[in-house]
């Protein structure tokens, strides 16, 4: 082998190294390694939110439909659903990312209302949502409509 060969070869050798380091260098920023999964549990990483969030509205809203309207008020913001004491849902232990807040809004163009003389009950529609805390470009609000009480929203055919 020449002087010239090995010259190249060399050059060929850094421009690729350099070309492999910039490149896993910029991977690891996009995907932090704080927000890889911990655990079998665990729903922290891009590739898991998304897919716990959906788990858990799945799981959450048969009880929230089926939840009696006059006694509990459903709305607010948690941490997790771990934390809503009502309608059963925290005996579920669902898995919940860290990044996300889950929120419970009420529809204002379609309002609950009770029972009256000259009219019936009306269902109420809510917003089911779970909004990201801390920023990532993999992470989007994820949301879910429901009716309340699920009978009234239910037409018989």
């Amino acid at each position: 082998m020449t002087l010239l060969e090995v010259l190249i070869a060399v050059l060929l050798f850094a421009v690729f190294s350099g070309t492999f380091l910039m490149v896993t260098e910029m991977i690891s920023q996009l995907l932090p390694a704080e927000q890889a999964p911990v655990g079998e549990r665990s729903c922290n990483g891009p590739a898991l939110e998304e897919s716990c969030v959906n788990i858990a509205f799945d799981a959450m809203v048969p009880y929230l439909e089926k939840s009696d309207p006059a006694q509990v008020n459903i709305g607010g913001d948690y941490a997790t659903p771990n934390q809503l004491v009502f309608a059963g849902i925290n005996d579920l232990q669902l898995a919940w990312p860290d990044a996300y807040q889950l929120e419970i809004r009420q529809w204002n163009d379609l309002p609950q209302t009770a029972a009256t003389d000259a009219q019936a009950s009306r269902p109420g529609l809510y917003l089911l949502q779970a909004t990201p805390v801390s920023p990532a470009f993999w992470r989007k609000p994820i949301q879910r409509l429901f009716c309340r009480p699920y009978h009234r929203c239910v037409r018989p055919s």
